[in-house]
């Protein structure tokens, strides 16, 4: 075989793989990009549910020492003590925490009188919380919870 044939062939080959390298190359930072506008995205999720979790406990913490400032009871405390707590039970399953999620259900339970009297606007935010609750299914006695949340009386 005639050199110049070969180093020919040799010269496509290596011209080939040099193209196939650039096109993967070019294709690994496109998909680069995409995943890192994905975990900027997440990341923004994330922060949002960390400022709404210290804003919830925040305002809690707030309304009790203000009561005690005031000489006055904490308004709405029934209605607070479940709200802040199924907002507890959003979080622990968000994180996974199902043993937790379990604790808080059974206290829930213990707790809360099932002659409660909510607002319906009230209500309807704690229905809306107990729907974000994440793995509904392996949290032990959330039914019974969803339950009693259902089955509370309202007033306008």
């Amino acid at each position: 075989m005639d050199i110049g044939i070969v180093l020919s062939i040799t010269v496509g080959i290596l011209s080939l793989l040099v193209m196939l390298l650039i096109g993967w190359q070019i294709y690994t930072t496109i998909n680069f990009r995409q995943k890192l506008k994905e975990v900027e995205k997440v990341k923004g999720l994330m922060i949002s549910e960390i400022n709404r979790s210290q804003c919830l406990t925040s305002k809690a913490v707030a309304d009790f020492y203000y009561s005690q400032l005031v000489n006055e009871p904490v308004q709405n405390k029934e209605f607070n003590y479940l709200n802040y707590m199924l907002a507890a039970l959003l979080h622990s399953s968000k994180n996974g925490y199902f043993t937790t999620c379990g604790g808080l259900v059974s206290q829930l339970l213990e707790t809360v009188q099932p002659s409660l009297k909510v607002s319906q606007y009230n209500k309807q935010l704690l229905t809306d919380l107990l729907l974000a609750v994440e793995a509904q299914r392996s949290i032990q006695g959330y039914r019974e919870l969803v339950k009693l949340i259902l089955n509370l009386e309202t007033y306008d």
